[in-house]
C-alpha cells in the first residue's frame, strides 16, 4: 500500500462492495480468497446491466510508454496528474471517487489540469511503471513541462487534493 487510508474511507468502500453479502462461514483459504475476489470484481465491473464502479470513476487511460510520453508532450503546459492503479485494489477503489471529483472540479473551474490513469497490471504499462518507480497502488504523480513535480500525492480527502492542485497550478502560472 502506497498511501495510508483513513478508516472511514476504507469502511465506506468495503461497505459498498460487500453491502449485505453473507460471508462464507467455512471454507479453505483459497475458497475465501475466490469469494473475496469475485465480490470485488462484481463491484468493479457491475452486475445485471448496472455500470460498475470502475466505469463510474474512470479517468482517461494511458497505455504504454509511448502513449505516456505523448501525454507528457501534449500537456506539457498544463498540470498532468497520473493515477497508477490496478483491479481488485481496495485502496485504489477508496480514492477513485476523490480523483474523479477533482477532475470534475478542475474542468468546472477551467484549471489547466489533465487527469489520466495507468493500470499497473497491464503488460504494455510495465516499462512506464518501472521507470516511474511505482512500488504500490494507488500512486498518484504529477507532471509539468516533462518533469515530475514533487513527491507522490498522498491526499486523503478532496480538500487536501485540491489544495495540492491549486498550489501546483499557481506555480505553473508564475513560471509563464
Amino acid at each position: 500500500l502506497n498511501c495510508p487510508l483513513s478508516a472511514p474511507r476504507m469502511q465506506s468502500i468495503l461497505h459498498r462492495i460487500f453491502k449485505d453479502t453473507k460471508f462464507p462461514q467455512n471454507g479453505t483459504q483459497e475458497e475465501l480468497h475466490t469469494f473475496f475476489e469475485n465480490t470485488v470484481t462484481a463491484f468493479e465491473e457491475g452486475t445485471d446491466g448496472n455500470p460498475g464502479f470502475l466505469k463510474q470513476t474512470a479517468l482517461d487511460p494511458v497505455n504504454g510508454d509511448d502513449e505516456f510520453k505523448d501525454k507528457l508532450d501534449e500537456h506539457r503546459d498544463e498540470l498532468l496528474l497520473v493515477k497508477f492503479w490496478k483491479k481488485n485494489c481496495i485502496p485504489c477503489l477508496s480514492v477513485a471517487e476523490m480523483y474523479k471529483e477533482a477532475e470534475q472540479r478542475c474542468k468546472e473551474e477551467k484549471l489547466p489540469v489533465k487527469f489520466y490513469s495507468i493500470n499497473t497490471k497491464e503488460k504494455q504499462n510495465s516499462d512506464v511503471v518501472d521507470f516511474q518507480l511505482v512500488e504500490g497502488t494507488p500512486t498518484i504523480q504529477r507532471f509539468h513541462d516533462y518533469v515530475q513535480l514533487g513527491d507522490d500525492i498522498r491526499a486523503m480527502n478532496i480538500d487536501d487534493l485540491m489544495d495540492t492542485i491549486y498550489k501546483d497550478v499557481a506555480g505553473i502560472t508564475r513560471k509563464k
